[in-house]
């Protein structure tokens, strides 16, 4: 049986998943699924959940901002961020949640206010 080899790349980290047997992630027409041997293709995906198959196990990441690029055997997800949900710690997350809260009504720029915003909407689905 034939894998796929998943790469999810950030500004700041690099984890590579092998024998990934699908890939289940969402755009804004909605969820599907990249299985070994698929076309070659590249798509902007909704920033949330994605689903990795390995074996009888499901590896769920929360990705901000990504890209994948699918090429036969291998997928490259760049995103602004992941997070491991199978090892997140809420407390910490928490925390930065209420930091960030606490400066938002000082957020004079609307980008740096949409980002913040889109941070805080990124760690109430992790931690919810």
């Amino acid at each position: 049986m034939k894998y796929l080899d998943v790469e999810l790349i950030t500004p700041d980290e690099f984890l590579d998943i092998t024998n990934v047997l699908s890939v289940t992630s969402y755009t804004t027409d909605g969820e599907f699924v990249i299985l070994p041997g698929h076309e070659k293709f590249m798509i902007e995906l909704r920033s949330g959940l994605i689903k990795l198959k390995v074996g009888e196990d499901v590896c769920m990441f929360y990705i901000l901002n990504p890209v994948l690029r699918v090429d036969s055997y291998n997928c490259k997800v760049i995103a602004n961020q992941f997070i491991n949900t199978c090892s997140v710690n809420a407390a910490i997350l928490k925390e930065y949640k209420e930091d960030i809260e606490k400066i938002l009504h000082l957020i004079d720029d609307e980008t740096l206010l949409k980002m913040a915003k889109k941070q805080l909407t990124f760690i109430d689905n992790i931690i919810n």
